[in-house]
């Protein structure tokens, strides 16, 4: 990968979420921090890494966080601001579907 500027990654999945319409996410690397990065601004998606795997691999556990805070509280306990993101968010993926999978990772 050329370090020397963003790179831009259409993703059909994030982890073992597919999704159903690709996800945008720019892929980057800061030499101060030596951190590579995997952003989706837009749906406030940050994930951060030694290497591009790991930053794609934070990028999951930030959709996952996502997904739980989506689920666990009603509509009417988020922001405007949140529940823009959520509408953006299943504009990409099923939340139910995601949420289905998702305990199913963490099942004890």
């Amino acid at each position: 990968m050329n370090l020397d500027k963003p790179q831009t990654k259409h993703l059909t999945a994030v982890g073992t979420y597919q999704l159903k319409k690709p996800l945008i996410v720019t892929i980057s690397y800061d030499a101060e921090d030596k951190l590579f990065g995997a952003v989706n601004e837009e749906l406030a998606l940050f994930g951060y890494g030694e290497n591009e795997t790991e930053a794609l691999h934070s990028l999951e556990h930030e959709l996952e966080g996502h997904l739980i805070s989506y689920t666990a509280y009603p509509d009417t306990q988020h922001s405007k601001t949140s529940l823009e993101l959520k509408k953006l968010l299943q504009e990409h993926i099923s939340i139910e579907e995601a949420v289905s999978l998702l305990e199913e990772k963490y099942k004890k």
